[in-house]
């Protein structure tokens, strides 16, 4: 189950109903996203489509697409990031004042993400190890650009099932 809002705060994606689907865009869309146990992050996708098909009883599956721009990246999805690498490590390494091991038992994900991340061998990952990392640059290349601004893409295919909305 899950809560409506009383008072809607994001702006509707204008677009057309035919035949059971929906199609609307480009607009912005916030999306929220955790990262391996932090708390969750809204991203806003810019350029943003989306195709949710429905039938009596309710939306049965869809697509939303869009772009996460460079300032996002920077300022949320790279230091949330962070934050969860660090979580790990924290309770997969036991020695986080003695690098270059840090405590992590071989083999371990706090050992990988130390020994892929940690430049600076100091037992913490930073933002600034994560914005630097060749294989973080490779896999969040902008690959598009949306309304001025190189972004990344994102694009998610949903099913869903009949909820029940209460009020607030």
């Amino acid at each position: 189950m899950f809560d409506v809002a009383a008072t809607p705060q994001d702006t509707p994606l204008a677009g057309d109903f035919a035949s059971g689907t929906f199609t609307g865009g480009p607009g912005h869309i916030p999306v929220q996203l955790a990262f391996l146990g932090s708390s969750a992050t809204t991203l806003d996708l810019i350029g943003a489509r989306v195709k949710v098909t429905a039938n009596v009883s309710g939306i049965t599956q869809g697509v939303l697409a869009g772009g996460v721009s460079q300032t996002e990246l920077d300022t949320k999805v790279y230091p949330n990031i962070s934050t969860s690498f660090n979580e790990l490590v924290a309770l997969e390494c036991s020695a986080l004042t003695s690098p270059p091991a840090c405590g992590c038992t071989s083999g371990s994900t706090g050992a990988t993400l130390i020994s892929l991340f940690d430049t600076n061998h100091d037992c913490s990952i930073s933002v600034d190890e994560i914005e630097n990392n060749t294989l973080v640059q490779s896999l969040f290349a902008p690959d598009v650009t949306l309304e001025n601004q190189k972004c990344i893409s994102l694009g998610v295919g949903f099913t869903a099932v009949p909820g029940e909305f209460t009020s607030p």
